[in-house]
């Protein structure tokens, strides 16, 4: 991550708030506290516009110089560099979902450009057809009709002939709504801040594998996600009992799962649309749970360094290494025993083994010599003579369909998949309570 980048920007809308504090003119500035800081009018501009030069800042601002503007803003030194609490939640926030999509740039389409993903939804975006359409992702047809209507509207019509709409009012009532459900999430100065915090790298692939494991407490989620990644990646032969892999995937998540790479951040969000609502529930619920934890190592290794310490390969090392990990993994272990989410990590988990089973059927199956992903067809692929029938048996993938479909009712209180069956009643005799 270019952690430098993002906190350059960030001081330098300190610095020029100072400045326009005093209702003064970058030359007036520089002429008032020269003999102070001894500044020119060439380095404030570079600080207000957040850049380095190796021989004059090469780590942005000296001690003097914080103490200086912190002195302006009526603030300490160490709230000059990292904000109140609330505003360290939110560097907090922006680096771990930095570190979650670990440079992501699959698109949803295999078509698509491959460009580095964004997790927030960037509300001053230029493109007034993209902004709708997430829009009309993002809003509930239900909670928000007409907010969704023209966001929908706008979406098919602009730029057909003799449409006209005030389409930044449109675009305000829209930010409004969608700022009440999350103000971090819908935000164009964090996504400007997320924007400059990447760095085209993937270093934390484990750690990205390890916070989606964490998100899966959310059920809602996790439903979401797994059923979305098992449509996309395998079928059903008719008569099958367990299913294959779709030969022309090349990547499927229990791969992902087993050797911690982090390369499904970008569908996780569902690249900003429908499931990107699960996706921000999830990622708060989260960061709540653990809130203490993240502040504790984050005060240690980032909020009490100074700027010449927080270099970008400092600030790597600390992300990509074992004590970092160590923490996920801890807070991973207690997530899963946490009652509030134990149904989420329940349901993950027989999904997850389900995609088990799935990989080696698929694997006992395949024809000689083909490989995933291939543009064969599955009658092609795979050798279906060699399948085994087990009519007759309570086999583990009828155990792992009944635990699941247990854990959807059980999850949603009876209210939502009420007609799934059992395979369980046509195999032991159960008597009632």
């Amino acid at each position: 991550m270019n952690f430098e980048k993002m906190i350059d920007a960030i001081l330098a809308r300190k610095i020029k708030k100072a400045r326009k504090s005093k209702e003064l003119t970058q030359e007036q500035f520089c002429e008032r506290y020269d003999t102070r800081i001894s500044i020119d009018k060439f380095r404030l501009s570079n600080l207000e516009n957040g850049k380095r030069t190796k021989k004059k800042n090469p780590h942005f601002l000296t001690d003097s110089y914080i103490e200086f503007f912190a002195e302006l803003l009526e603030v300490k030194s160490e709230t000059f560099l990292f904000g109140e609490a609330k505003d360290r939640l939110e560097l907090i926030k922006l680096m771990l979902l930095n570190i979650f999509m670990n440079g992501d740039s699959q698109g949803p389409n295999k078509g698509d450009a491959q460009i580095e993903q964004v997790p927030i939804f960037d509300v001053n975006m230029n493109s007034d057809k993209e902004f709708f359409r997430l829009a009309m992702f993002n809003l509930d047809s239900n909670l928000h009709k007409t907010e969704h209507d023209i966001a929908s509207k706008n979406f098919i019509h602009i730029g057909t002939s003799g449409y006209e709409r005030n389409l930044q009012d449109d675009r305000n009532r829209l930010i409004d709504v969608l700022m009440t459900r999350d103000t971090f999430f819908y935000n164009g100065k964090n996504a400007k801040l997320y924007t400059l915090l990447m760095s085209g790298e993937s270093l934390f692939a484990e750690q990205s594998s390890i916070i989606l494991k964490c998100l899966f407490g959310n059920f809602d989620f996790a439903s979401d996600f797994l059923n979305r990644r098992d449509n996309w990646e395998n079928f059903n032969f008719a008569g099958l009992e367990i299913g294959l892999r779709n030969p022309s995937v090349a990547q499927f998540y229990i791969d992902n799962y087993l050797n911690a790479q982090g390369v499904f951040s970008a569908n996780a969000i569902g690249w900003k649309g429908i499931p990107f609502k699960l996706f921000i529930t999830a990622f708060n619920e989260f960061i709540e749970c653990y809130v203490e934890d993240f502040f504790s190592f984050f005060e240690e290794k980032i909020f009490s360094k100074s700027l010449k310490q927080l270099s970008n390969s400092y600030v790597n090392k600390v992300f990509s290494g074992d004590e970092f990990k160590d923490l996920l993994n801890t807070i991973y272990l207690k997530d899963q025993f946490t009652v509030e989410r134990m149904v989420g990590h329940n349901f993950s988990r027989v999904i997850i083994q389900k995609f088990s089973l799935i990989r080696n059927n698929s694997e006992r199956l395949k024809n000689k010599n083909m490989k995933f992903p291939s543009d064969e067809n599955p009658e092609v692929f795979y050798n279906i003579n060699y399948a085994e029938r087990s009519e007759d048996k309570y086999t583990l993938n009828k155990y792992l369909y009944d635990y699941e479909n247990m854990t959807v009712l059980f999850a949603n209180s009876g209210q939502k998949h009420q007609e799934a069956g059992l395979y369980l009643p046509s195999y032991f005799k159960i008597t009632p309570l």
